[in-house]
């Protein structure tokens, strides 16, 4: 006997994307990446973030400074603020409250309300990135690729904010304007924002200014009355009016403050968690820019010898990391001394003749005392007081 069975036609290609497949959130993103490098940014290996202490946690000049009145580095390492000159703020490192994973913020705030402030003015929160950091990203080229950049903010204020990323070794200076809304008082709230490439501009491979990220919390009429454009634009007085399209004024009420944690800049369309580096790795990137040598009783911060009677201390320091550049060289603390450990601790009143490099200088450390011996001395700190040397190579 013969049986026969026959079976319905199925259309395999419709069947396939039927299939339910149990990938998860990560997974779906992996199959929808474009490029083997989306794929690499998003399972988070090899160094993903440009930006240097976005967690906030170096901050060797100090943890805080009331009654900013200058543009500068003041606390947190690598993060500047400008705008003082127009309304005094205090800044300072937050060590409490902070979203999940990060111990440190970055603070700017003031107690009484402000003054409302002129067209010109705005306050700012920036990092200046070194450009040989951004090459990567082929700006200039019509292989230019995609930024995302990511971090948390909170402030007292509900409304919208402005940032910018302004390309600085463009032959002429491009800046890409960009807003986000704070909608609750005193929460934090992750951004995240993916910046277009942008083949009109460039990044020379050099240890110069690259990029500015700026993140504003005041401006005047003439910066924020434009509107909010999402683009790559020439830096232009024709475009001013977009750089801070709607910023609210957070210092124009009492106990205003602006805040941000958790900065991340990284090549591609995905923000990618947080790449969390160790201590030692976060300071010594911050050594390539600024570093503190001593601050403590009796640490040694260099080696010299007084070759004659009546003669200066003449001092060879070594950098803890080697720097961008040769550093500008002052004295803090005025805690500095000239010592023999035997018989005298002569304190430093001034230096002169600094020969610095990369890693390392040899300065003239004046006491105003005159010996009459000549033997090998230590640059130290004093007992009691702090004395320390500043070496800054910032951009």
């Amino acid at each position: 006997m013969t049986v026969k069975i026959t079976k319905p036609q199925i259309n395999v290609r419709e069947e396939l994307n039927d299939l339910k497949k149990p990938t998860g959130v990560a997974g779906e993103a992996m199959l929808r990446a474009e490029t083997p490098q989306e794929q690499f940014n998003l399972i988070g290996a090899g160094r993903r973030n440009m930006i240097i202490n976005g967690d906030m946690r170096i901050a060797q000049r100090g943890t805080s400074q009331a009654n900013v009145t200058t543009n500068g580095y003041f606390t947190v390492d690598r993060w500047a603020v400008e705008g003082g000159g127009q309304l005094a703020f205090d800044t300072s490192q937050v060590t409490s409250n902070n979203p999940g994973g990060f111990p440190c913020s970055i603070k700017i705030s003031r107690n009484t309300a402000g003054a409302t402030p002129n067209s010109t003015d705005a306050g700012i929160l920036t990092q200046k990135i070194e450009a040989s950091t951004l090459t990567g990203l082929g700006y200039g080229t019509p292989n230019a690729k995609s930024m995302t950049l990511s971090f948390y903010v909170k402030a007292s204020m509900v409304g919208q904010y402005a940032l910018n990323v302004y390309a600085a070794d463009s032959g002429a200076a491009r800046i890409y304007t960009h807003t986000y809304t704070v909608d609750a008082v005193g929460e934090w709230k992750k951004i995240e924002i993916t910046i277009p490439p942008d083949d009109a501009g460039n990044f020379n491979n050099d240890n110069g200014i690259g990029m500015y990220l700026q993140w504003f919390f005041r401006a005047g009429s003439a910066r924020s009355s434009g509107t909010n454009t999402d683009k790559w634009l020439p830096w232009v007085s024709a475009n001013y009016s977009n750089y801070a399209a709607g910023q609210v004024d957070v210092l124009g009420q009492a106990n205003s403050y602006f805040q941000i944690t958790g900065v991340q800049l990284e090549e591609g369309n995905v923000a990618t968690p947080f790449e969390h580096r160790s201590y030692g790795e976060e300071l010594a990137l911050c050594e390539r820019y600024y570093q503190k040598l001593g601050g403590t009783a009796y640490q040694a911060v260099g080696f010299g010898k007084i070759y004659a009677a009546g003669q200066s201390a003449f001092g060879y320091v070594c950098f803890n990391t080697p720097m961008r550049t040769a550093p500008s060289v002052s004295e803090g603390g005025n805690g500095l001394i000239v010592t023999d450990r035997v018989a005298y601790d002569d304190n430093v009143t001034s230096i002169s003749g600094v020969a610095a490099g990369k890693g390392s200088l040899y300065a003239t450390f004046h006491t105003g005392i005159t010996r009459s011996d000549r033997h090998p001395v230590i640059i130290a700190c004093r007992n009691g007081a702090s004395g320390w040397l500043n070496l800054d190579a910032e951009l």
